[in-house]
């Protein structure tokens, strides 16, 4: 049970992450057309 909880833990972050860094590339990739 407590592994199968840290496996969620862990893919809850890299979730996180993704959401925080895939928007930031986006804008980063428009700024950079510019």
């Amino acid at each position: 049970m407590k592994r199968k909880q840290k496996r969620f833990v862990q893919m809850a972050g890299l979730f996180m992450l993704a959401s925080i860094f895939l928007p930031n590339i986006g804008l980063w990739s428009l700024y950079k057309d510019k």
